[in-house]
């Protein structure tokens, strides 16, 4: 028991002190957190954008075999689609280190938010909040 908490307090401190992972990881679901702990495994360092293909172990948590990397305020983003459709629309789950991009309404009503600028995480629809750190998301080109 005492081992637990002197790690603990150890790990807080070198965070504390800039020696340790500056944010945790938040409550994702957890294809997303499998997702985030093998790509900080990976070449793809935090400010990455684009896509990656996952590896056969991941490759069952996106349709189209990638993840989509992004920037939030927080740190990295990353984009998994679960569905796509006609004209390239989807369906996908929008999860970051840290919280998410500001949301912001459209004249018309809908809730959207970016993970970057252009590109795939550029104006995603918000189906579902799940604060802080992770969303439903669609694209619908109509």
């Amino acid at each position: 028991m005492a081992t637990r908490r002197r790690l603990a307090w150890m790990t807080a401190l070198a965070a504390l002190a800039g020696c340790g992972p500056a944010k945790q990881i938040g409550p994702l679901p957890a294809p997303c957190a499998a997702v985030m702990r093998w790509l900080d495994t990976t070449h793809a360092a935090p400010g990455v954008d684009g896509a990656v293909d996952l590896p056969m172990s991941l490759a069952h948590v996106a349709v189209d075999e990638k993840v989509w990397i992004g920037a939030g305020p927080g740190g990295r983003c990353v984009l998994t689609k679960t569905e796509v459709g006609y004209k390239d629309n989807f369906e996908g789950r929008l999860c970051c280190v840290g919280d998410l991009p500001m949301v912001a309404t459209t004249p018309s009503g809908q809730r959207t938010l970016s993970a970057a600028d252009g590109g795939v995480l550029e104006e995603l629809y918000v189906r579902d909040l799940h604060p802080p750190s992770w969303a439903e998301v669609y694209f619908d080109l109509n």
